[in-house]
């Protein structure tokens, strides 16, 4: 899937696993709106499981080309040098399957409850890159699969982090986290 991106876009401080990175499109914001926030707030209230996402998929779109457009030459390898394309149809190739950036993004969602409810989200992002390193995925697609965790875990962090974790709230993150699609296969 080709993917060209917006060079309309602005861009502001961007999160990578809980960690501060040098941009995010402003699009990506987005999650700090009311609507999504009562989304969350309804997610708490009623779902127990985590095979429903908390974001729509216009806005997993969203999510998908902003990971993208601040992937080549600023995410990392796991040796630490920065991820380069070997051509110019990489360069305008997602590194991963639509199917796979949503299962990525369902993990990542999950991981930013954790976040918010003060729990280990650090091994879910883990377990979800050493399953992708497990399938096949290359340490390009791996590092894209980090990204796009980040921005989706960050955006959801970034809609409840004003509000406290209740003790309700955490059992239920803590199901979730049980019932996560981190278990079971990233999509090819």
């Amino acid at each position: 899937m080709a993917i060209t991106p917006n060079p309309a876009v602005k861009t502001a401080p961007l999160r990578y696993a809980g960690t501060p990175l040098k941009r995010r499109p402003l699009p990506l914001r987005w999650a700090t709106t009311m609507h999504t926030f009562i989304s969350l707030c309804l997610l708490f209230s009623i779902s127990m499981t985590a095979s429903a996402g908390i974001l729509q998929q216009e806005h997993r779109e969203q999510l998908i080309q902003g990971a993208f457009a601040n992937f080549w030459g600023k995410a990392r390898l796991s040796n630490g040098n920065p991820v380069q394309p070997d051509n110019a149809a990489e360069r305008s190739t997602l590194p991963i399957s639509s199917a796979a950036a949503n299962h990525v993004i369902s993990v990542g969602e999950l991981s930013g409850i954790a976040e918010w409810c003060g729990m280990d989200w650090q091994t879910h992002f883990l377990s979800l890159t050493a399953k992708a390193r497990q399938q096949g995925f290359s340490e390009k697609q791996v590092a894209f699969i980090g990204l796009l965790h980040g921005v989706a875990q960050g955006n959801v962090y970034s809609a409840v982090q004003s509000k406290s974790c209740a003790a309700e709230q955490k059992s239920r993150a803590a199901k979730m986290l049980e019932a996560s699609p981190v278990k079971q296969a990233i999509p090819q």
